[in-house]
């Protein structure tokens, strides 16, 4: 595409590609505030950390088993019709969340909800590499991944502040308040710049897609870049998203308010960092580099935060913001995926990534409640008393994560010489 096209068309790209980012960053919101529910939940339904890990898990469900479906959809039918199903199943989700009262409704609408916004990454991805020249792709890739820490950010003492003042129904009340207004948003402006129109599931076009799913599950790229994604993500939805706070809380005697306050840095480290490494990767035309480094001192920073005992606050916070920034180079991941395939199969690619980057937290969040559970068997006192031992026991999976992740990037092959310029 001609640069002066991506000039002219500049500012209609910008305003079509915020709103999928936008809803990223509403439901990056939901799925981080699990950490902030955690123990109002677990004592509204008088639930253990497992069975509660499950209703976080159920989430990722969601987005796992749809992220292929709405991929080769996306494929297929104009991204407005998907983007507004989309919202819709999230916004019913959400109202019917405000509603449960029974610990099986929430690991249901729970689902729902992961279902609906299975394609708000996906959708934002096709648009970006419709809309921007691949010199910036990594680039906007960032700008995406760091929408979604902005949530991650809003999901820890804000919402927790919010649970305390008001109520955890009314929190998803909100969240489907914010999904209308995306709604309202997606009908007005949301189209494809490229083919908008249905294509018909003739023969044909079954075959094809079916073709292009075989290629992208054979494509090695694609399989590597979401296992190191996904290994990478771990401090994001296992420490961010669910058990960051019950941690500092139980290990560092900190309050609800001074550990969410903390586990914010997360997030923060990676907003800065998720457009920093995909400019200097820009830059120097080199993925892999940035990948390793990142891996690499996620590895140390991690033994750090789970075997040294640390009082000092600030030091805990300059610790969890370092676990973010080096953590951001997840994003290359995508960018990898991306680059290694064809405009015409990018949606099915993405959600294939995507969905092997979920399988990494809906696995490991309730195998991590279910070691802190174990761990404590026949210890005595409140069902929700973990000790610094337990989480230090569960947390082992950090470390081992992170070692797979070096190892897998220094395996991987990019077949790309240079990245693409306009």
């Amino acid at each position: 595409m001609h640069g002066k096209t991506y000039s002219l068309n500049s500012k209609k790209s910008v305003l079509i590609c915020s709103i999928p980012i936008l809803f990223f960053l509403i439901e990056s919101l939901r799925a981080n505030s699990f950490a902030s529910l955690a123990l109002t939940i677990m004592h509204q339904f008088n639930i253990n950390a497992y069975l509660y890990a499950k209703i976080s898990a159920a989430y990722l469900w969601g987005n796992i088993l749809f992220l292929i479906p709405f991929g080769i959809l996306l494929d297929r039918i104009p991204s407005k019709t998907i983007m507004l199903t989309a919202v819709l199943i999230c916004i019913g989700s959400n109202i019917a969340l405000g509603f449960s009262s029974h610990y099986s409704q929430m690991l249901f609408f729970s689902f729902m909800a992961g279902a609906g916004a299975s394609t708000a990454f996906i959708l934002a991805v096709k648009l970006i590499k419709e809309s921007f020249s691949p010199h910036y792709l990594a680039f906007m890739v960032g700008i995406l991944v760091s929408a979604a820490m902005i949530g991650g950010i809003l999901a820890q003492t804000p919402v927790l502040y919010f649970i305390q003042h008001y109520s955890w129904r009314a929190l998803f009340f909100v969240l489907a308040s914010l999904e209308l207004f995306i709604l309202i948003l997606s009908a007005l402006f949301v189209n494809d710049l490229t083919n908008s129109k249905i294509k018909q599931p003739t023969q044909q076009l079954i075959l094809q897609t079916i073709k292009d799913l075989l290629l992208t599950i054979k494509n090695p790229i694609n399989w590597a870049g979401g296992l190191f994604t996904s290994l990478m993500n771990l401090p994001v939805t296992l420490v961010g998203a669910l058990w960051g706070q019950p941690y500092l809380e139980t290990v560092d005697h900190l309050s609800a308010s001074t550990s969410s306050f903390i586990i914010s840095f997360i997030f923060a480290g990676v907003i800065l960092g998720s457009p920093l490494v995909g400019l200097l990767s820009d830059k120097f035309q080199s993925r892999k580099v940035f990948m390793i480094l990142g891996a690499f001192i996620s590895l140390i920073i991690g033994l750090i935060i789970i075997y040294i005992s640390i009082n000092s606050i600030v030091i805990l916070s300059i610790l969890f913001f370092l676990f973010g920034l080096a953590s951001s180079v997840q994003s290359l991941g995508y960018t990898f995926v991306s680059e290694n395939n064809p405009l015409h199969r990018i949606g099915v690619a993405m959600s294939f990534t995507g969905m092997v980057v979920m399988c990494g937290g809906a696995l490991l969040q309730p195998y991590i409640g279910m070691l802190l559970d174990q761990h404590k068997l026949g210890a005595s006192g409140n069902l929700l008393q973990y000790g610094a031992v337990d989480f230090q026991h569960a947390f082992t999976v950090f470390p081992i994560s992170f070692t797979i992740a070096l190892l897998l990037v220094l395996a991987i092959k990019d077949k790309r010489t240079k990245i693409e310029r306009v």
